[in-house]
């Protein structure tokens, strides 16, 4: 294609581009390297997901042999305290034993229980380290912050599947005994 430039009479100016075959290569080319790069992308992605839902369903299968039951439950109100026990009801160890209490004002008090030396105790503050390993019974004395409790709710380390028990007071789960 022969164009006249404006500027320069009686000159011809040649206009040069890209041959459309080397246009088709480039074009072919760079969608070949963008195929490879989302191609690596979601191999990696999918290999991730799948790695994450089998430690998930893992955690499913182990957890959902384990079990965890109060027993005994009373309440006291005249010092607040809180007695009773719980157990391993199921075929595997669980550990991060956390109790937690409702009140019916919808406040709550979190405890963590530890074991030192063969007694347990409960702290206000994160985290404990008791494990029980099947049939393993601990009893609990605790003193609550006040007599307006509703449920008392204890979870383990098997969160995925919620190893957990509760009792109530609205549904007169909890005695009452001093």
């Amino acid at each position: 294609m022969h164009v006249m430039h404006a500027g320069v009479k009686g000159k011809e100016v040649k206009m040069k581009g890209v041959s459309p075959l080397i246009a088709t290569v480039l074009l072919i080319a760079f969608t070949i390297a963008v195929g490879g790069i989302i191609s690596v992308w979601l191999t990696q992605f999918t290999q991730t997901q799948t790695d994450i839902v089998g430690k998930e369903s893992e955690t499913q299968i182990v957890c959902g042999t384990g079990g965890i039951q109060f027993s005994d439950v009373k309440f006291c109100s005249t010092n607040n305290y809180l007695t009773g026990a719980f157990s391993n009801t199921g075929s595997i160890g669980i550990g991060n034993i956390t109790m937690t209490i409702l009140y019916t004002n919808a406040s709550r008090e979190v405890r963590y229980f530890e074991n030192r030396g063969g007694s347990l105790f409960n702290l206000t503050s994160c985290c404990g380290n008791l494990t029980m390993i099947p049939a393993d019974k601990f009893a609990f004395n605790i003193s609550l912050g006040g007599s307006n409790h509703d449920i008392i709710r204890i979870t383990t380390n098997c969160t995925t599947t919620r190893v957990s028990d509760e009792v109530s007071s609205s549904k007169n789960e909890i005695s009452k005994a001093c």
